[in-house]
């Protein structure tokens, strides 16, 4: 081995793990519709809040009851939304899907068939 390729080594091994470090932590960075979030207003819907869990699972629930409603899977669609399929609870043969839009840091709207039908308001952490 060359003394030159010898000194070039440890950069070359710097710059790999620099650059997998990079990767790394910004595969691990939740979306930003993770987390809890409270209905900002009455909605037609009648959905209360939503829990975006950052394993792709969330849960809606319906005014006045304390369990979910609706039991759903996410996927990011982009930077700023998700699209969403869920089951309800009293009638698991009904699949809803919605798309949740992130607007800026804690605002979004849930979005079904083209209009939107709740905004929310995202709870800090």
């Amino acid at each position: 081995m060359s003394l030159s390729l010898i000194t070039k080594l440890p950069r070359v091994l710097l710059s790999a793990l620099f650059l997998l470090s990079l990767l790394t932590l910004s595969a691990c960075t939740p979306h930003p519709a993770s987390g809890n979030w409270v209905a900002s207003g009455d909605n037609a819907a009648h959905f209360s809040k939503m829990l975006v869990h950052f394993e792709s699972r969330l849960e809606i629930f319906t005014d006045g009851i304390e369990t979910p409603t609706h039991y759903c899977g996410w996927s990011a669609t982009s930077s700023q939304n998700i699209g969403i399929e869920c089951l309800r609870s009293e009638d698991q043969e009904v699949k809803d899907i919605y798309q949740l839009n992130v607007e800026g840091e804690d605002k979004a709207e849930l979005i079904k068939d083209g209009k939107v039908i709740a905004r929310f308001i995202q709870l800090p952490e």
